[in-house]
């Protein structure tokens, strides 16, 4: 057991190292590309940087299987240049029975990097993508997992990117609160102009008399609000946990 500990230990030194290294890698790429938006709203470079970091997690379970693999590879070295591995196998220790313990090192690696995957990272996910919203566009722009949203004068506009979802849903309201038009669109698209257009657009319209119907193939928007969600929705990651996968896989199955 002694032994046991010894090598688990050590691999997972090596596996961490590798892994900090790689995730080090990817936050530095995720915050140059965030100093693009940097200076739009309230979106300051600290606050990028903090967006960088809560998207390691998201991360993590993309890297695992990598850290595990070279991890084992610089670790086994190191044991076999110290001459570890020589005395290991004098000591009556197989090579199989020393592969099953690098194996539970890297089990280790991988449960933990799959626990963080499905209940850390995309809560953490959710919350950078919501607080580089509302820092650039204001309280008006929100996002979260239902997809991305904007009130622009009286109507709430929002646009999700999943898979088997209206595109676009906008709610029209009047004074009071109260629904006046609700609309969908399957598709969006952004203009040369800057301008946006819905594709498959069909709303209805409700009033004291009743309700009507109308619906455009191609419909144009010019507003501006409508035009920055967009952008926004493009250009940001996705990240689900294996439970929303499943929840979605039994609601398009139903």
């Amino acid at each position: 057991m002694i032994l046991a500990r010894y090598i688990i230990r050590t691999l997972l030194v090596h596996m961490l190292t590798v892994l900090a290294a790689l995730l080090a890698l990817i936050s530095v790429f995720n915050f140059l590309e965030q100093l693009d938006d940097v200076g739009v709203g309230s979106y300051t470079v600290p606050a990028a940087a903090l967006h960088a970091l809560m998207l390691v997690p998201s991360w993590l379970m993309e890297f695992a299987p990598v850290a595990a693999f070279l991890g084992a590879l610089t670790g086994l070295g190191r044991l076999h240049q110290d001459s570890e591995l020589t005395a290991m196998r004098a000591a009556g220790w197989s090579i199989r029975r020393i592969g099953v313990v690098a194996a539970c090192a890297g089990t280790l690696l991988a449960v933990t990097a799959t626990l963080a995957g499905e209940y850390v990272a995309p809560g953490l996910a959710q919350a950078a993508v919501r607080m580089k919203a509302e820092l650039r566009f204001g309280p008006r722009m929100s996002a979260g997992s239902s997809g991305w949203w904007t009130l622009d004068g009286a109507r709430m506009v929002g646009i999700d990117r999943r898979p088997g979802y209206p595109a676009v849903t906008i709610l029209e309201l009047d004074s009071g609160g109260d629904v006046t038009a609700f609309a969908q669109a399957r598709g969006i698209r952004q203009e040369a102009d800057g301008t946006v257009s819905y594709l498959g657009y069909q709303e209805t319209r409700f009033a004291a008399t009743g309700t009507s119907v109308r619906s455009f193939e191609v419909l144009p928007d010019k507003s501006l609000a409508v035009s920055s969600l967009l952008r926004l929705s493009q250009g940001t990651p996705q990240f689900s946990s294996l439970g929303q996968l499943i929840t979605r896989r039994r609601q398009l199955k139903y």
